[in-house]
């Protein structure tokens, strides 16, 4: 699958997107990148949802800026993504407390809603307009 840029403060965000239904963005850890999610996970998920990935910055498509990679850099990276595709909400998922910062980002304050962690299920209840 090849990625799509999306330009964050400068920064070019690689992201994938697969599936259809409500949006879902999956972000991986510091220093993570699409890849790193289990793809038989993914598409599970995909024939419910449209699923979103992105490489962080500094790994993979992604650009490496010089500097320091931060959280909140991350979480305004993790909105920029959605307000490239014109997501103005979306389930999260994550590996860190990334999800938390991202409905908290200087971008965007009410940009998505997170997901309720079940055991590893999207919990579809938590997508709402």
């Amino acid at each position: 699958m090849n990625p799509r840029l999306a330009s964050v403060n400068g920064v070019g965000i690689a992201h994938y997107v697969r599936g259809a239904g409500p949006p879902a963005l999956f972000i991986m850890g510091l220093g993570g990148r699409a890849t790193d999610w289990n793809e038989r996970f993914l598409g599970a998920v995909a024939r419910r949802f449209e699923v979103i990935t992105f490489d962080n910055r500094g790994t993979g498509a992604s650009d490496r800026p010089p500097g320091e990679y931060t959280l909140e850099l991350m979480a305004d990276e993790a909105v920029g993504v959605l307000d490239a595709l014109s997501r103005p909400r979306a389930l999260l998922r994550g590996t860190t407390p990334v999800p938390r910062l991202t409905v908290s980002s200087r971008r965007r304050k009410t940009a998505v809603c997170e997901t309720v962690r079940s055991g590893g299920q999207v919990d579809e209840r938590s997508v709402s307009p």
